[in-house]
């Protein structure tokens, strides 16, 4: 080979792998598709954003971003989707998960008879303590699991904020896409908030094992980080004369205000008692897990200024069937049972800013159940879009990328059959401009009922069911033949009857049609082998079976009335108001100091402000 020849055999090369390096990180093998992906859905309702709806309007999209909201004409070259009598919601995004990331283990307990572990096993710049997993960054760890997707956008949610739910400082959490690609595409924020909790995880160690030592392990790791920030890089001058020791979950914890936090709490009195933890180091971008408490102690949530992501979980009904069983029910079991449906609006009513999370479910499909009765508890269909769109869109930091219908937004939408915050449902979701279907938009429903002409005999055809589940029967006067060999594809369907069993011939008659409206366009295929062209009409449902087909809806209402009372503590003996902090002058008692006084005989101690304010004796009382 000539060197000229060889110079652009390389040149062509290098001509046909630049492109592949320039969009991408990964190569692509074989023929590439490099076709628009143009879509527009029309004749839909529109909700743009919380409180704004649009009639009748188009939403345009291409290469999986928003290009056009309104009344405007399709452009050539898009895939019309007719979404006449469906509602388009932005995705939803759920701002409290652990998808795609490799679930906890169970949380250790303590063990009689078990030896106590007081030191953590140190790896690299990890902490010393195996509660405290700040360093970790989840994004790197992310493979994307399809069925867990699935399960997230059936219920219509397209992005979700994740980290492993482990410990108490569990690490720093990521944003992806719950579509299909790899885990590099789907990740559309890799620096999330710090996830926190009380609870100490998988962790060994025998510290901490009370609340207070979790409390107690918080404070003193903050103010670690606090002053790592300050100390890495210097020497240690009074102890090891050395540097500093690197240590990844200080350092991760430096930029805690920067970063932000998620902490869950499992009641409303831990709620608070977070934000007065977090108060005392100025944290101010820190975010609550609720745990549907929330309703008793609203308006001291309120006060904190702080956006909750409240669960819509709601817990089972008391046991008490038998007499015995009803002994074991506390009040506050009950009283928490018939109020937790209440939480969400009782939260959006005293003005706190809330987002929605699919976390503590069970299972992902009691999600829309379960906020359905919230709303029937007075949560408006605004205050739910907003929990589910703009309020998470701007907790996770993509205020501008999601949560809306609009111009240059990402395109995930949820399109549903009707009213999703009434009775509609969801029949697909698009992440990206990629469908995930679940119903079929344009449902063929074969089931009815059609009168048949056959040879002057008047005969009944009876359809049931849908899919593969469709079944039927060809009928005259009290006599019936089952349909066999039912086959629907789409809007097509055949079958086979026994005219003998419906007393309406002999032999076998086969049927091939298509579904168009109400009408059923086909032939037969008589037993004598010759065909006839045939329609059959869907006749009408009588207002009567119409009410019986929604009986199971109207079913569905529920007494709303709430019998019990809310007391502070919401359980037996509680008052009816909240009791204010009280200072307090205790007389003439033996003060055990835990301090270099030691033990006081005959010594008084004054509380103020819920602080000591003065120990002595004969102290006079303020």
């Amino acid at each position: 080979m000539t060197p000229f020849r060889l110079s652009l055999l390389s040149a062509a090369i290098v001509c046909s792998i630049a492109p592949s390096f320039a969009d991408q990180t990964s190569p692509v093998y074989g023929i590439r598709d490099k076709t628009p992906n143009l879509l527009a859905f029309t004749n839909a309702t529109v909700h743009t954003e919380p409180g704004k709806t649009l009639e009748n309007a188009t939403v345009l999209v291409v290469d999986g971003k928003i290009s056009a909201v309104g009344s405007s004409a399709v452009p050539a070259g898009y895939r019309k989707i007719d979404a006449t009598g469906h509602h388009l919601y932005a995705g939803f995004i759920d701002a409290y998960s652990n998808y795609g990331v490799e679930k906890a283990a169970a949380e250790k307990t303590f063990e009689f008879g078990g030896k106590p572990v007081y030191q953590n096993s140190r790896k690299g710049g990890n902490a010393n303590n195996g509660a405290i997993h700040a360093e970790q960054q989840w994004v790197n760890t992310f493979v994307p699991v399809a069925d867990d997707a699935k399960a997230y956008l059936q219920q219509g949610f397209t992005a979700v904020q994740s980290a492993r739910l482990d410990g108490i400082f569990r690490g720093q959490s990521f944003v992806a896409s719950l579509a299909n690609g790899l885990p590099g595409e789907l990740i559309l924020k890799a620096n999330g908030p710090q996830f926190m909790a009380f609870g100490k995880g998988s962790s060994k160690q025998s510290y901490p094992s009370s609340l207070m030592g979790s409390i107690a392990l918080i404070r003193q790791t903050l103010s670690d980080a606090n002053w790592y920030r300050d100390a890495f890089g210097k020497q240690d001058q009074l102890q090891s004369r050395q540097p500093v020791e690197f240590n990844a979950a200080l350092a991760a914890l430096t930029n805690l205000e920067q970063s932000g936090l998620v902490f869950e709490t499992t009641d409303d009195r831990a709620l608070l008692r977070v934000d007065s933890l977090l108060k005392e180091f100025n944290f101010k971008n820190a975010v609550l897990l609720g745990s549907g408490y929330e309703y008793s102690r609203v308006a001291d949530i309120k006060n904190t200024g702080r956006t909750v992501i409240v669960p819509v979980a709601y817990p089972a009904a008391p046991a008490v069937a038998n007499i015995d069983d009803q002994l074991d029910v506390s009040l506050a079991d009950l009283r928490h049972w018939e109020r937790a449906p209440t939480n969400l609006s009782v939260m959006a009513k005293a003005g706190v800013p809330f987002a929605l999370t699919t976390h503590a479910l069970e299972k992902k499909d009691q999600f829309w159940p379960n906020l359905r009765q919230a709303m029937k508890h007075g949560l408006t269909a605004e205050q739910a879009l907003a929990g589910l769109t703009t309020v998470p869109a701007k907790l996770v930091g993509l205020p501008e990328q999601l949560g809306k219908i609009a111009v240059g937004y990402q395109a995930d939408l949820v399109i549903a059959k009707g009213d999703l915050f009434a009775d509609g449902e969801i029949v697909s979701t698009w992440t990206r401009g990629q469908e995930q279907q679940f119903k079929p938009l344009k449902p063929v429903e074969f089931a009815g009922t059609y009168a048949v002409d056959l040879a002057g005999k008047a005969l009944t055809l009876e359809l049931s069911g849908s899919g593969d589940k469709l079944s039927g029967k060809l009928k005259q006067a009290d006599k019936h033949s089952e349909l066999k060999n039912v086959q629907q594809k789409q809007q097509q369907l055949q079958f086979t009857v026994d005219l003998a069993a419906a007393n309406a011939g002999a032999g076998v008659l086969q049927f091939q049609g298509v579904l168009d409206g109400n009408l059923l366009n086909g032939q037969w295929l008589l037993p004598s082998g010759q065909t006839q062209k045939v329609m059959l009409s869907k006749q009408a449902v009588t207002a009567k079976a119409e009410d019986s087909k929604n009986g199971d809806k109207k079913a569905d209402a529920v007494d709303t009335k709430i019998v019990s009372m809310l007391t502070f503590p919401n359980r037996a003996f509680g008052t009816q108001l909240a009791q204010g902090r009280q200072n307090a002058h205790i007389k003439n008692a033996t003060v055990w100091t835990s301090d270099k006084a030691g033990k006081l005989e005959n010594t008084d101690v004054i509380i103020k402000d819920g602080k000591f304010s003065k120990i002595g004796e004969n102290l006079s009382t303020p």
